[in-house]
């Protein structure tokens, strides 16, 4: 019995991984659409490890802008952090600004 139950557990972990994983590519599809639309440029935030999921929700609160001057060039996403608020959306000149 309790190899049938650790058979379910793990089935229920890959599909829940399995559901992660295309999520997580349909929110890097939808960057990828809401970019070209509002014709901002942006790059994705490099060795951030962020979930394209949450580089969306960033994206979108901070409506496509620099939170710093406003402008919509050269955007990424950083912050100190991994979770949700202490992301930005940043232009590259605010950014150097920040790291100096």
């Amino acid at each position: 019995m309790s190899r049938a139950l650790a058979k379910l557990a793990r089935l229920n972990r890959e599909r829940r991984r399995a559901e992660m994983q295309r999520d997580e590519r349909d929110a890097l599809r939808r960057i990828e659409e809401e970019v070209s639309e509002t014709g901002v440029q942006f790059s994705y935030p490099h060795g951030a490890r962020l979930r394209p999921s949450t580089v969306l929700g960033v994206l979108r609160r901070d409506e496509f802008k620099c939170r710093g001057c406003g402008g919509n060039e050269a955007l990424t996403v950083d912050g100190s952090g991994r979770d949700f608020d202490s992301l930005c959306v940043i232009c590259s000149t605010c950014l150097e600004q920040v790291d100096d």
